[in-house]
């Protein structure tokens, strides 16, 4: 009688932590499920849909990245974990990569679980870009107790210990010019293979001269060019120095 009384309570147990999503769809196993629930605080926090982080974290959520310095702190509870994000996110974009997750289940019900995730923290202020305190990034190890939630049996961040795995918080990088360059085209110009500036170097063209299967070789071995055609330039003994030395 005990013993089926245990299998049925470890089957309950085990129905609520694979409780399906509110919207239905396929079940999840626990882990995925812990996977997933990663992946929705991380889009939660990148979306700023503060309102909604109560489906990714407990009531009695303790978020502390104080040895973050500068750049964390320690926050109790679902109201001020909130508050403190939204403070610290303000307008600035954010983006988590969430990368590979150890996770370790404290009971046979899979309803616990300490989760060792690996993640990268991106803030971007596009009006303080050069700004360390405000642009940087961070490479974080999140040592977390993940919990099935006896309110509505999703997986929610119960506790995080936040940790940077690099020496320093980094500052990503940016040109200085303050210029915008967007993809591969720099400054007005289309740089596409082999063009610089607007003119096309294809083989050996270089600023619009065309050299005619000659090969220059910058003058570096004191050779003069005599006669040789570089796109009706002609050359009658003066050296190309190309930056050489004499």
């Amino acid at each position: 009688m005990r013993s089926t009384a245990a299998v049925l309570s470890l089957l309950a147990a085990t129905l609520a932590a694979a409780a399906p999503p509110p919207k239905g769809g396929p079940t999840p196993d626990p882990y995925e499920a812990i996977h997933q629930a990663s992946y929705l605080l991380a889009s939660l926090l990148d979306t700023k849909q503060y309102s909604r982080l109560g489906e990714a974290m407990t009531d009695d959520i303790v978020y502390d990245s104080r040895p973050l310095g500068a750049y964390g702190g320690l926050s109790n509870g679902l109201a001020e974990t909130t508050k403190n994000i939204a403070a610290a996110f303000g307008d600035a974009l954010n983006e988590h990569q969430v990368g590979n997750a150890l996770i370790k289940f404290n009971n046979r019900e899979a309803t616990s679980a300490n989760v060792s995730t690996y993640l990268t923290w991106t803030r971007w202020d596009p009006e303080n870009l050069h700004d360390i305190t405000k642009t940087f990034r961070i490479f974080e190890r999140c040592d977390d107790l993940f919990v099935v939630d006896p309110k509505d049996g999703r997986w929610k961040l119960k506790y995080s210990l936040v940790v940077n795995q690099g020496p320093q918080v980094e500052a990503p990088y940016f040109p200085r010019d303050g210029k915008k360059h967007d993809g591969d085209k720099h400054d007005g110009h289309e740089h596409d293979g082999d063009n610089h500036d607007g003119d096309k170097n294809d083989g050996d063209n270089d600023d619009g001269d065309y050299h005619d299967g000659e090969q220059q070789d910058g003058g570096c071995d004191g050779e003069q060019q005599n006669g040789d055609k570089t796109d009706g330039d002609k050359h009658d003994g003066g050296k190309d120095d190309g930056g050489c030395d004499e």
